[in-house]
Parts: structure tokens; sequence; C-alpha cells
């Protein structure tokens, strides 16, 4: 079916109010059943039968704005949003759920594990994504999402609360090539601990590097699987049968 042109009215209804709207904003917005568009210049709304993956990425006060303005989420949880570094953390509220998350991204050039945080808001027709620092994890699956229908079927097909269910399980799986960095790390050390093909020095800052990537990873993972572990014990609409045997 031919998309129909949208009055403008209706579209400064729905976007942000700006001094001046770049011109491929107003071409990016459409009004459809599935792919993805822009709402705002660091806003993007993914759809899929009436749901909505909507990313908000390096927020201000402006992004908070609109968030305000279609969500009725509380404003602890929208301070929470602005602020970085938080504890990982899922708080049930009435008409929604919001999370706090981190996950580890490995920085190539310091080969030292980063902190990633993402927050997330849980609605019955939403899942709002809000990405605090450029995670190329979240992005690799976002991308994959808005490219491709036949996954946005998959993802969306039976609720949000689903669909958070898929993004998390694509973020859960990206620390399986983290651990095995790492496990490769220690048989190189432990190769060159009995072969003596590396100085000593070489050796012992190779295990200094380890072991901090270790602690963090594990000072990373422990508080969320403490926060997780209380999903099941909620009595919440936006928590399915379906969704607690994930």
């Amino acid at each position: 079916m031919k998309s129909q042109k949208i009055p403008n009215n209706i579209v400064r209804s729905i976007l942000p109010i700006t001094n001046k709207w770049p011109a491929k904003l107003m071409d990016l917005v459409r009004r459809n059943n599935g792919g993805s568009h822009e709402v705002h210049q660091r806003i993007q709304r993914v759809q899929h039968n009436g749901m909505g993956l909507v990313i908000i990425r390096a927020q201000d006060k402006k992004d908070l704005s609109y968030l305000k303005r279609h969500y009725n989420f509380h404003t602890l949880h929208l301070d929470d949003v602005m602020s970085s570094i938080q504890n990982p953390k899922i708080d049930f509220e009435e008409n929604y759920i919001f999370f706090v998350l981190h996950f580890p991204q490995m920085d190539t050039s310091s080969r030292r594990i980063e902190l990633k945080e993402i927050d997330f808001f849980l609605t019955e027709k939403d899942v709002i994504v809000i990405i605090n620092t450029p995670c190329e994890n979240i992005e690799q699956t976002i991308s994959k999402i808005s490219k491709s229908k036949k996954l946005r079927q998959e993802f969306f097909e039976k609720g949000t609360g689903l669909l958070l269910y898929h993004i998390l399980d694509r973020l859960v799986d990206s620390f399986f090539p983290l651990l095995n960095n790492l496990e490769n790390n220690i048989d190189q050390i432990d190769k060159d601990v009995f072969t003596n093909l590396s100085p000593l020095r070489n050796i012992v800052e190779e295990v200094s590097y380890l072991k901090r990537n270790l602690i963090f990873l594990r000072s990373i993972i422990k508080p969320e699987l403490v926060a997780f572990q209380n999903i099941g014990k909620q009595n919440h609409y936006l928590i399915d049968k379906e969704s607690i045997k994930y």
C-alpha cells in the first residue's frame, strides 16, 4: 500500500519543536507498519505491528522533553537517564518497567574492558533504549532489526516483553567473544611462563592486564544477576508467563 503524505500540522505534533528542522528530517518521517525513521536528530524509531523500538543517543534536555511529552515516566527515572554510571537496577512501576544495565566492551587501544551503560523503558507498546555512550554491540543489533523485516517480525511478534528479551539476548551473546579473548590471554601467559619465550617483565604486564579485566568484568556481571533474579518474583502485567520462561 502506498504511504500517504502526513499534513504538516500532524508532523509538528509528533516531533519536538526546534528552531530549525533539517530538511532530511522531514524526508525521513514515515507512518507505516514497519521499518525505521528518525523522530529527532538523535532519536530513531523502528515500528512493527503497532509497537515501537525507540532509540535515543547522546541524550540531553531536549530528549528528556520528548520522553515527557510522549510517556508518563517518573521524574526520578528521567533523572537517572541523564546521570551516568548508575548501579544496575530494575524498577517496576504501574505502567512500565525501568532498567539500568551495564555491558562490557573491549577497548582495543588500551586493552581494557570498558563499561557501557544502556537504559531501557519497557511499556505496553514501546521499548525505549537510551544509549549513554557509543556502544558497538547495541548498534549492531539495532541496525539488524531496522534493516530486516524478517527479524522485526520475529522480535515484535509476541509483544514488547519478548522484544526486549531478544535485544538483551543479543547483548549477552556479545560477552562470549570477550570471554574467549580472555581465555586466549590466559593460554598465552601459560605458554610464555613455561617456554620462557617472553621476558618476565612482559609476562607480569600481561598478568596485570588480565587480572584487571577479569575483576572489572565480574563487577559488571554480578550486580546484574542479582537484579534479574527479582524479575520472576514480580507480578507485573508486562512480564507474562511467556516472558518469564526466558
